[in-house]
C-alpha cells in the first residue's frame, strides 16, 4: 500500500473517531440543557416528571446521533447517503408526528403529571423504543429489509446486554454518591446555599455517562464480534417456560386471576412480550445443540397456549372498560404475538419434516427459518398506529 494511501486511510479514521466523539457529546446536550435551566425555584422531584415527560423530545435527538454508527465504518466504506437521509426523515417523521398528536390528547387531560401517568402516553412511551429499534435495525441493513437481519438483532442484542449492566453499576454508583452528598457534603452552609446547582450538576452527570455507555460498547461489540445475546436468550426461555407453568398454576386462585387483577394483568402480558421478544435473539441456526434445538420447537407451543389465556383476558377487559385504547391496544399486540408465535410454529413443523424427509442428521439440521425476523416490521406497524394514529380517533370518538 502507498504512502498516499496510507495517510488517506488514517485520515479518514480520524475523521471518523472524530465524528463519533462529536456525536457522543452533543447526544445528551438537549436533556442536560433542560436540567441546567429548569426552573429558577428548584424542585427535585418536579424536574424528575418533566424529564419522563419530555423525554420522547431527548430520545429522538439521542437515537438519531446513535444510529450514524450503524450507517458509517471507520474507513468511510460503502457510505450510503441514501441510507442516511432515509434515517434523518425517519427520526423526522416520527419526532413531527409527534408533536402534532400530543397536542389534542394535551388537551384532553390538561394537567401534565395526569397527562403522562394516562394509559395513554405510558403506551406510547413504550411504543417508541419499538419504533426506534426497527429505524436502527434498518439503517444496519442499509434500509433493505431482504438483507440478513438476525445479525444485527444479535449486535444489538448484545450492545442492550452490556449497556443493561453498565447502566445499572452506573446508576447504582450514583445513589451511592448521592447519599454521600446528603449525610456528608450538604451539612456546609456555603454548600447548601448551591444546592439546587449541584443537585443539576450531579442529575446531569448521569445523564451524560448513561448516554456514553451505548457508544461505548457499540465498538465493544464491533471489536470482538460478540454474541453474548445469543446464549443469555437461551438460558431465558428455561426461566421464561418455569415462570409460565407458574402462572398457569397460579390460575387456580382466582383472585390473582389477569381477567380481574391489573397487576396480574400486566405480569402476565410482560411475561408474553419478553418471551416472544427473546426467541428473535436465540439464533437456533448458531451453533445449537439438541437442547436448543428441542426448546426452539417446545418453547414457541408453550408460549402460544400462554398467549391464549393472555389474549382471552385482553378481550374480556376490552369489554368490561370505559377507556378501551390501552386495552384494545393490548388486545391487538396479543393477536398479533399469536400469529407471530403460528408462524414460528409452522416454520418449524416444516424444518422437522425437511429433516426426516432428508435423513439429516440432528446435529447439522437447522430449526426454522430466519424468515421469522420480517416479523418485526409488524410490530412496528403497531407501535406506529397505535402511538400516533388510535390514540387521535379514540379522542375524536370520545368528544362525538
Amino acid at each position: 500500500m502507498s504512502e498516499n494511501k496510507l495517510m488517506n486511510s488514517s485520515s479518514k479514521k480520524i475523521i471518523y473517531f472524530v465524528l463519533v466523539f462529536v456525536l457522543m457529546i452533543i447526544s445528551s446536550i438537549p436533556a442536560n440543557v433542560y436540567i441546567l435551566f429548569f426552573d429558577t425555584e428548584y424542585d427535585a422531584e418536579k424536574l424528575i416528571y418533566n424529564m419522563i415527560f419530555n423525554s420522547f423530545y431527548f430520545q429522538v435527538f439521542y437515537f438519531f446521533c446513535y444510529s450514524f454508527l450503524f450507517s458509517i465504518n471507520s474507513n468511510f466504506e460503502n457510505v450510503n447517503k441514501k441510507t442516511i437521509l432515509i434515517t434523518f426523515l425517519s427520526f423526522l417523521l416520527v419526532f413531527l408526528l409527534s408533536i402534532f398528536t400530543s397536542a389534542p390528547l394535551k388537551d384532553e387531560v390538561p394537567n401534565m403529571l395526569e397527562f403522562f401517568m394516562s394509559n395513554i402516553m405510558i403506551n406510547k412511551s413504550i411504543l417508541f423504543y419499538i419504533m426506534f429499534f426497527i429505524i436502527i435495525l434498518l439503517a444496519d441493513n442499509n434500509f433493505n429489509i431482504k438483507n440478513n437481519t438476525y445479525n444485527s438483532f444479535t449486535k444489538l442484542g448484545d450492545i442492550i446486554f452490556f449497556s443493561t449492566i453498565a447502566a445499572i453499576i452506573a446508576f447504582v454508583f450514583w445513589v451511592f454518591i448521592v447519599f454521600l452528598y446528603d449525610k456528608f457534603i450538604f451539612r456546609a452552609d456555603i454548600v447548601s446555599d448551591l444546592e439546587p446547582l449541584i443537585e443539576k450538576l450531579i442529575f446531569m452527570s448521569i445523564v451524560f455517562v448513561l448516554s456514553l455507555i451505548p457508544f461505548i460498547f457499540f465498538f465493544v461489540q464491533n471489536r470482538f464480534k460478540t454474541v453474548l445475546s445469543i446464549y443469555i436468550s437461551r438460558v431465558l426461555l428455561f426461566l421464561y417456560s418455569f415462570l409460565i407453568f407458574a402462572l398457569f398454576f397460579a390460575l387456580l386462585y382466582e383472585p390473582i386471576r389477569p381477567f380481574y387483577n391489573t397487576k396480574s394483568f400486566i405480569i402476565y402480558n410482560v411475561l408474553l412480550i419478553l418471551s416472544v421478544f427473546t426467541l428473535y435473539f436465540i439464533r437456533a441456526d448458531y451453533k445449537a445443540g439438541i437442547i436448543t434445538k428441542a426448546m426452539y420447537i417446545i418453547f414457541p407451543i408453550l408460549a402460544f397456549l400462554f398467549n391464549i389465556l393472555v389474549l382471552s383476558s385482553s378481550i374480556y377487559r376490552v369489554i368490561i372498560s370505559e377507556n378501551k385504547i390501552n386495552e384494545i391496544s393490548i388486545a391487538v399486540l396479543n393477536a398479533i404475538i399469536a400469529i407471530n408465535l403460528i408462524y414460528i410454529i409452522v416454520q418449524n413443523i416444516k424444518s422437522i419434516i425437511k429433516i426426516f424427509k432428508n435423513n439429516i442428521n440432528i446435529n447439522e439440521a437447522v430449526i426454522g427459518n430466519n424468515k421469522i425476523y420480517n416479523f418485526i416490521y409488524i410490530y412496528g406497524i403497531y407501535s406506529f398506529i397505535f402511538s400516533f394514529i388510535a390514540p387521535i380517533v379514540m379522542v375524536f370518538l370520545k368528544n362525538k
